[in-house]
């Protein structure tokens, strides 16, 4: 799994304090308050006391103690429990060893990019094949599987198995998996899409593999790119000159693939991954939803409005044809349609196609009215 801070960062509800134990979720899907998380390790903490042998209730006592950590409001408090989550691990390799929920935990509290070195790699990876091997339809540990067979022991065949079997999971939403599939296809030929996070990544990798979607496109995370072995392949492929070193920070990565990126054309698919480069601000531009480099100016309204009317498929965003069970992930990942629906909507409103303007400004509506940001877009676009 890979950080994803930008999904925090949008996360716009949060769930009430649980007086039960409740199945702990990955922050990829909800996300809750710290007090949550605490109340849910000294719930979780009583299962684990009446069945020691209990995998479930390990999991998720591990998964409370983990995220109350990273709910952490100071770094004295997240070091606490670190140390707590430590705890946690042992007491889960002395009770329930040899266990699928033993090699997730593991392979989730040491995913392999964290290992130091070729030892600890091979172990890492053996705790993910492990799990694998025991519940191999357990969607759980796909993430860390599609890191091994795309970034440490590149093999398109597993990529194609493991995305047809995270598809048929349903793990991925409607939404969010229609979302993957209107990137790639708002993306021109051979182009490079630069993603950020877990929600970015894996379900458009998810519709490359399982559903042959635009395999002309390279989609690379910069995080994995940080690991040399895994960055030297793809920029091979690329025909971008090799960048030395394993301590490269995303920034430098970025400039050395503009550099040598050649005729390809550059996406973002977050603003994060540019936000603090002032020298980037200026040169990237919102074409729908990924945000396109370029160095001269771009008319990207055309790029937009093209991507919207005629590629992008918003059926779902503007009618509810199913309820989702995840209704807060489904909220964030369509957030993200919402800056290239601003610049639609000011696009109608510069034509006078009020009709248009009027649809547009509903679903913008329909997607935002849950977020903090949501006052300052009607008054961007003058509506009261």
């Amino acid at each position: 799994m890979i950080l994803s801070l930008v999904l925090i960062s949008q996360c716009g509800i949060l769930h009430a304090q649980a007086t039960k134990a409740e199945e702990i979720y990955s922050f990829t899907r909800v996300i809750n308050s710290y007090k949550w998380y605490v109340t849910q390790h000294e719930l979780w903490a009583k299962e684990v006391k009446k069945d020691k042998k209990d995998e479930e209730a390990w999991t998720n006592y591990y998964a409370a103690t983990r995220y109350a950590g990273r709910r952490a409001e100071t770094e004295e408090i997240r070091l606490e429990w670190v140390e707590k989550e430590e705890d946690v691990l042992a007491q889960v390799a002395k009770n329930i060893p040899n266990t699928f929920a033993y090699y997730y935990i593991m392979s989730w509290a040491k995913p392999v990019y964290a290992a130091q070195n070729p030892e600890e790699r091979k172990e890492f990876i053996d705790n993910v094949l492990k799990a694998h091997q025991i519940q191999p339809e357990n969607s759980e540990v796909y993430p860390e599987l599609m890191n091994i067979y795309e970034v440490y022991a590149y093999n398109p065949t597993q990529l194609e198995e493991i995305s047809k079997l995270w598809k048929k999971s349903a793990h991925f939403t409607p939404a969010t998996f229609l979302l993957a599939h209107n990137m790639l296809n708002g993306a021109q030929k051979d182009a490079i899409i630069l993603t950020a996070g877990d929600n970015d990544t894996y379900p458009l990798w998810v519709a490359q593999h399982a559903d042959n979607v635009r395999k002309d496109l390279t989609v690379l995370n910069v995080y994995l790119a940080q690991i040399e072995s895994y960055r030297k392949r793809i920029f091979k492929k690329l025909n971008i000159p090799e960048l030395v070193g394993e301590n490269k920070s995303f920034e430098e990565i970025i400039q050395h693939i503009i550099e040598h990126k050649g005729q390809k054309t550059l996406y973002f698919t977050s603003r994060s991954l540019f936000n603090d480069q002032e020298d980037l601000l200026e040169q990237v531009y919102n074409v729908g939803l990924l945000y396109q480099y370029s160095e001269e100016e771009l008319d990207n309204v055309s790029i937009l409005v093209h991507n919207f009317e005629e590629v992008f498929y918003t059926d779902l965003l503007m009618h509810n044809y199913y309820t989702s069970e995840w209704e807060d992930l489904d909220l964030r990942m369509n957030n993200m349609y919402v800056p290239g629906l601003v610049h639609l909507y000011k696009y109608y409103q510069l034509i006078n196609k009020t009709e248009k303007a009027e649809e547009t400004f509903k679903v913008i509506q329909r997607l935002a009215q849950h977020f903090d940001y949501y006052e300052s877009v009607k008054k961007q676009l003058g509506i009261e």
